[in-house]
């Protein structure tokens, strides 16, 4: 029997390569050498599998330092990243607090947009919105004239509270086929369309530019494709 059958394959040689040596200990290597009265080749051979097992290890420990804080430091600049996004966002966001955006509102070739949307506000909201109180007003987009859908009306007011005022009063809407949203940055537009997508309009909403969401009950608060996603978690 070969006492060197745990290690070798031929005359008590033992076969270590760079694919096995991480299943022995360097301590494993010594003991081999003092335990087995070996040829020199052999002690030759353990000595140099020792050598390359230390080098091996050494380096991947050096390589495994140098990972940790550099990982560290990605993930710290990911972070400092969608912190600036937010931040960013929330600056293009503040502006538009005076705007909203009225859909399904048919299209004529000479109409003024501004009496188009007082008209909804005051006959369908009962509202009294004076042609002083709209800033400006205009369609959304370039006009396809292959396009059966009419293109919404991006309405921005003189003060937040009259917009403030329009908005809260929409659900008068209900049945007329016209739609009043808030004017959201792109970002929060696409992460409101996700929303939508993923739990339904009746489960969405927006106030002051923040996206709500009811989910199994409980109001959920987003701003960004981030927040959204951990919520879908």
């Amino acid at each position: 029997m070969n006492r060197y059958n745990e290690y070798t394959y031929e005359r008590g040689c033992p076969a270590l390569t760079a694919t096995n040596l991480h299943v022995l200990s360097l301590k494993g290597l010594f003991k081999m050498v003092f335990t087995h009265n070996h040829q020199q080749t052999d002690i030759k051979a353990l000595a140099s599998a020792a050598i390359k097992y230390f080098v091996f290890e050494t380096a991947f420990i050096e390589n495994l330092a140098l990972k940790v804080p550099l990982n560290n430091r990605v993930n710290d600049l990911e972070k400092e990243n969608g912190d600036l996004h937010k931040k960013l966002d929330e600056l293009k966001q503040y502006p538009r607090r005076n705007s909203l955006r009225v859909f399904i509102i048919l299209e004529n070739k000479n109409e003024d947009t501004d009496n188009l949307v007082l008209d909804v506000f005051n006959n369908k909201l009962g509202l009294k919105v004076t042609p002083d109180e709209v800033y400006r007003s205009h369609r959304i987009g370039a006009f396809n004239p292959s396009s059966k859908r009419p293109r919404g009306i991006t309405v921005k007011f003189t003060s937040y509270r009259y917009g403030d005022l329009v908005f809260r009063t929409k659900k008068m809407l209900k049945g007329t086929g016209i739609i009043i949203k808030e004017g959201l940055t792109r970002n929060r537009l696409e992460t409101l369309n996700y929303a939508v997508h993923k739990f339904s309009f009746k489960n969405v909403c927006t106030t002051d530019g923040i996206i709500y969401i009811n989910k199994n009950g409980k109001e959920h608060t987003c701003q960004t494709i981030n927040e959204f996603e951990k919520l879908c978690d």
